[in-house]
């Protein structure tokens, strides 16, 4: 399961790729949960499909 949290709620990928759809050129910071919330990098739409087309190609 992949998770993504914002604002102290955990997301599931399938709602962060239906916010994303919603916002045009949405992004989504993703920080270190290890007490400091160093941010360590982005997600946006285009990182949600290729995630969702390498998880399909390795499953197939």
């Amino acid at each position: 399961m992949v998770s993504i949290q914002r604002k102290s709620r955990c997301f599931l990928l399938k709602e962060v790729y239906a916010e994303a759809q919603k916002r045009k050129n949405a992004f989504y910071p993703v920080v270190e949960n290890k007490g400091s919330h160093k941010l360590k990098g982005v997600i946006d739409m285009n990182n949600i499909q290729e995630f969702v087309m390498i998880r399909a190609a390795m499953s197939y």
